[in-house]
């Protein structure tokens, strides 16, 4: 019950700021997923995807919504290296125009990097003009998960106790493969420079 006041206040405040300062991308609720292992969140339009363990996210993300996740060669993306010429433009679905979509940040399940994974994409140039974040992990199954985490492109990452940002805080940091205090708390994410 307390977590759920104080993250109603903490939404209602932002809420406010935003309305007040005129900064930041609205949220739109998605649709609610349990028991994913792995997910896809595109920082900027806040789509996603999720898939059961197993599943080759990346393959998903581009077969599904036309996406092709771009990240450093070897980085785990849902428990499996990450390798670019595993995935083309031919594998989207018919007619699909592909668009690429660069990792900024990953959280995992385990620590040091290990486990299910979550990843918010962005644009090319990471953090350098953009900030980018997830509201609501709740909302992808993934409340309460994240034991550490990266960050790509020059960006940093932090994960909060409560959703839309609210409570104690680990980060802002590149990596962390251990949250100490805040192992599977995080209710929210958000990833700058």
């Amino acid at each position: 019950m307390r977590r759920r006041i104080a993250a109603a206040i903490t939404a209602l405040a932002s809420v406010a700021g935003v309305v007040l300062t005129g900064a930041g991308p609205a949220y739109a609720a998605p649709e609610a997923r349990s028991g994913a292992n792995n997910c896809w969140v595109d920082g900027i339009t806040q789509e996603s995807l999720c898939v059961e363990g197993g599943v080759d996210l990346v393959a998903e993300v581009l077969r599904q919504k036309g996406v092709q996740i771009a990240a450093p060669e070897g980085t785990p993306i849902g428990g499996t290296p990450f390798r670019a010429a595993e995935y083309g433009a031919a594998d989207a679905r018919p007619g699909a125009v592909v668009q690429a979509a660069y990792v900024v940040s990953i959280v995992y399940d385990d620590i040091n990097y290990g486990g299910g994974s979550t990843v918010i994409t962005g644009v090319s140039t990471g953090c350098s003009s953009y900030s980018y974040g997830y509201p609501s992990l709740g909302a992808i199954g993934w409340s309460g998960r994240v034991s550490s985490f990266r960050s790509f492109l020059n960006c940093r990452t932090a994960v909060f106790d409560y959703e839309y940002y609210g409570g104690a805080a680990y980060g802002y940091v590149a990596s962390a493969s251990q949250l100490g205090s805040m192992n599977d708390r995080a209710d929210s994410w958000r990833v700058t420079r």
